[in-house]
């Protein structure tokens, strides 16, 4: 049975976070913990503008994505 716990941020399963820090490098963490601190330092505007361009390149990912797998179809 699944259970999930209630993290500030984010929600994750019963021991995913020893999971996470036994995979994560040295170099990894450092570069986590600076991803953080770099947020930090955004305005909600600067937050805002990050998610919209964020957002613009997954739907660009998916759609290439499925072009990609219709093209495939369509072939054979």
């Amino acid at each position: 049975m699944l259970r999930l716990r209630k993290v500030p941020g984010r929600i994750s399963f019963a021991g995913s976070d020893k999971l996470e820090s036994a995979m994560d490098s040295k170099l990894a963490l450092q570069q986590k913990q600076a991803q953080f601190r770099a947020l930090q330092r955004l305005t909600p505007q600067q937050r805002l503008d990050a998610f919209l361009v964020h957002c613009r390149l997954v739907t660009s990912l998916r759609q290439a994505g499925a072009a990609r797998r219709g093209a495939t179809r369509r072939q054979g």
